[in-house]
């Protein structure tokens, strides 16, 4: 795995996070 392949999943993984804290605030 790259460096970039890596930045990329830790974005991706972060911004799913972030997605589902924020659903769980507005409930």
């Amino acid at each position: 795995m790259t460096v970039f392949e890596a930045l990329m999943f830790a974005v991706a993984f972060a911004t799913l996070i972030i997605a589902v804290l924020s659903f769980h605030e507005k409930k």
